[in-house]
Formats: structure tokens, sequence, C-alpha cells
């Protein structure tokens, strides 16, 4: 979720005054860490040679399509500080050092938010949901006969251990998740990195991650910084080849063979989508 609302506030083409505050209405003082995000995507869009005018609307358009700014203007969420001040700050560098690396933000800031619904509470998005102070993640979740268009219910999963029926993974910079299910009671529990676990799929169930030089096979999950090519094997450095996106390291990717550094112009950013 960090790294979505991280992909909102960019600007580009003419640069406008950089600090502004944008009018997107309900959502204090996010407006300027919108209207910096919507200067640098629009400029970098430009950069890129694509057209800026799907980005005319875009700090209105930034707070429609996120479910975290939506969130603000609810009062579901809120910012905390100094996480939001500090990364405010990294955005408004790399804004003024014309900066077009999309991943970098994402991977340096931390999480800005907390939710303020508590459990038992309803729901649109996991960001509403309050968590339990220990940095666990949180579930919105819709189950059994819920759909996408009901509210769902704010539900504080527990740590799973080896062969534990569960729901999700988790790993440092997880927040939460929004689920469906049309299990009326899933297991409400999450598997975490940090224990060496992810929660594997198709058997929904606790399972070590797979070490550096181990074998692995599709749908297992190898360690932090490792992919999976028969064995786990380091990701690889940007210009590094490369045959798919799960090789290369953050914030790179495999583009016509190559790991390299995503940009504004290689997202659907620069088109409008800002979710």
């Amino acid at each position: 979720m960090v790294a979505l609302t991280l992909c909102l506030s960019c600007q580009g083409g003419d640069r406008k005054g950089i600090g502004g505050t944008g009018d997107s209405g309900g959502t204090a003082g996010f407006d300027e860490f919108i209207a910096f995000s919507c200067d640098q995507a629009r400029y970098c869009c430009a950069e890129g040679g694509l057209s800026t005018t799907p980005l005319d609307d875009c700090e209105a358009a930034s707070v429609e399509q996120s479910d975290f700014a939506q969130a603000l203007v609810r009062g579901t969420a809120i910012l905390i500080e100094p996480e939001y001040g500090d990364c405010l700050a990294i955005l408004r560098a790399s804004v003024e050092a014309n900066e077009c690396d999309f991943g970098a933000l994402a991977g340096t800031c931390s999480p800005f938010f907390r939710g303020t619904v508590a459990p038992g509470g309803t729901c649109e998005d996991a960001v509403e949901c309050a968590s339990n102070g220990a940095g666990d993640p949180v579930i919105c979740l819709r189950a059994g006969d819920a759909d996408d268009s009901e509210p769902g219910i704010c539900r504080q999963p527990v740590r799973g251990r080896i062969g534990d029926a569960c729901i999700i993974s988790a790993d440092e910079r997880s927040y939460g998740t929004t689920y469906g299910t049309p299990d009326p009671e899933p297991p409400l529990v999450f598997c975490d990195v940090i224990d060496g676990l992810y929660c594997a799929f198709p058997d929904d169930v606790c399972k070590p991650l797979v070490a550096v030089g181990a074998p692995c096979a599709p749908l297992e999950e190898c360690e932090p910084g490792l992919y999976c090519d028969t064995t786990c094997k380091p990701k690889k450095a940007e210009g590094s080849a490369c045959t798919g996106t799960d090789e290369c390291a953050l914030p790179a990717f495999c583009n016509d063979g190559t790991c390299v550094r995503v940009t504004y112009a290689d997202t659907g950013v620069c088109e409008g989508d800002l979710d």
C-alpha cells in the first residue's frame, strides 16, 4: 500500500511551483505529498517522451483512485510522524533533483500512516484497520457470501508456525491485505518472513522459505533477495541479463533481456493510472 501511495504524487511537463497545496479535498496534510508527486510524474513522463495530458487532473484523480486517500478523507486512516515528514522530505529532494526512478521512494520510505478502525469494525480496505502496535499485518476481510460491494471486517491475524493453516504472508514492510474468500471462517493466521516462513499456495499452510542454493519449484518462495531457477539464486543487479522480472533486484525489472530501473515512463502512471 505504501508503494501504491508513493506512486500517486506525481507531476510533469512544464514544472509547477514545488510545494504548493493541491485542492484534493479532505486529505489535509497529504495534499503537499500529492502535489509533489504529480509534479514529479508530469516531469518524468515528459522526459520519457510521453504525453502528460492524462495527468492534467492528477491531483484530484490521485485522491479518487487511492483507497488510502479515501481513508484519510473518511478519517479511517491518519498520517503519523516522524515517518510522514521524513518521506515527504525524501520526495521533495527527489523532485528537486529531477529524479525519475519510480521504485526509489517505495524502497526508502517507511509506512507513514495508521488505520483507526478497531478489529471487528467495518472497512473498505486494510489501510483503515488499526494494527496491534507490534507491526503485525491486518486484514480487511470479506468472507463467505460477502461480495466486493459490501464492507469487510477488520481482523487481526495471529503469527503462524510451520504447518499452520494460513491466509497471508508478511514481511517487515507489510501493513495488511484486503482479502475476499468463500470460506466463512478462514484461518486468521499470517506467516512471517522474520520467522523464515511464507504462506504457501495452493496448500495455504506456513512453510519454510527456501535458502540460497537449495532446490526450489514453481510456487515455492525463496528467502528475500533470491529467486527460483531450479535452485534459489541471488537476484541480479541492474545491467545484468535476465529472462523475467523476478530475477532482478528491486527497483529494477527485466526489460528486453536486461535488469533496468523502473521509470515513470515504464508504468501506467503516464496514462493516468495512479492507483
